[in-house]
């Protein structure tokens, strides 16, 4: 260490790095309230910038807006890093197309924020009725957190009990949900057997683990109808099934059967990988407000050590 009085010379470089790192610790110890780093390793946190127009605290709600890499403009940084340009949350726009921020960040800066997975966060429970939804999305120009809809994007995994302001567990992102049309039997509408499949590729920058949750309701006459299938390149993850009881048009909807139970996980090498949903009711009866849903989620497999 330099002593009192002695004459100091420093290297432009070393004068700029210590510059840097001096920037560097007010922006990271800088604050708008509590800020708090995620305890594991998670593919579903991604860098955003807050455009909001105003300074959002840790677990507030932005709507996805745009890129910030043009990938026009820089075509491999587009590949190599997600960053994401946020909004106050907007009706008929963001609606399962949002991020939690997993810290504070300031009008304009970028932070990090939770794109997908689960997560805290605070939702608007209405009413009485809104108690018991199982589903949570985003409200309009609200940006402090979800509000419970029968028809949201996230599932809620737990909340504090009561209405108004309550803090919540959520799953959200990665999901599909398909919704059966009525039954010949029992709902005189659709006479014949309801098919439907989707195909997608999702490209993973590491080794990551891959979850599969099921919710929906299926008939509760037979088992093995109104089936969705899961498959990863090829082979089949898991699937979900009508829990049967033959109860017949009376018993009405019940929740569908996970095959295997939950948790169902695939591991995913790093690169592309294909993802198919086959989904079929088997026959046209017994089946009338039956939908199914599936949700993924995505955690970076820690290295070695």
């Amino acid at each position: 260490k330099v002593q009192s009085g002695q004459k100091l010379h420093i290297p432009a470089a070393a004068y700029n790095a210590f510059i840097d790192a001096a920037v560097d610790y007010r922006r990271r110890t800088a604050h708008i309230g509590q800020k708090s780093e995620p305890t594991t390793r998670q593919a579903s946190i991604v860098l955003v910038r807050n455009d909001s127009g105003s300074n959002q605290n840790r677990l507030a709600v932005l709507g996805i807006d745009t890129p910030i890499i043009d990938p026009t403009a820089n075509d491999n940084e587009f590949k190599n890093r997600v960053a994401l340009s946020c909004v106050t949350p907007a009706v008929d726009t963001h609606e399962g197309k949002f991020v939690i921020l997993a810290e504070p960040i300031a009008a304009g800066k970028i932070g990090r924020a939770y794109a997908a997975g689960v997560c805290p966060v605070q939702i608007i429970v209405l009413d009485e009725d809104a108690e018991a939804y199982q589903f949570a999305d985003i409200f309009d120009a609200y940006a402090a957190g979800l509000f419970a809809d029968p028809n949201g994007s996230a599932s809620i995994l737990w909340k504090e009990e009561g209405t108004g302001l309550k803090w919540a567990i959520v799953r959200f992102g990665n999901r599909q949900r398909m919704d059966w049309e009525d039954d010949d039997n029992c709902m005189n509408h659709n006479p014949y057997t309801q098919t439907a499949t989707a195909t997608c590729e999702i490209i993973v920058p590491r080794d990551t683990l891959m979850t599969v949750t099921w919710t929906g309701m299926g008939e509760t006459q037979d088992p093995n109808y109104e089936l969705m299938s899961l498959f990863v390149n090829g082979l089949l993850v898991g699937s979900a099934h009508a829990p049967g009881g033959q109860l017949g048009c009376a018993g009405g909807m019940a929740p569908v059967v996970s095959n295997p139970p939950p948790p169902q996980q695939v591991l995913l090498a790093t690169g592309p990988h294909i993802l198919f949903i086959d989904a079929t009711t088997n026959d046209p009866l017994y089946h009338f407000g039956a939908w199914y849903r599936f949700d993924l989620t995505f955690e970076e497999v820690p290295p070695a050590p």
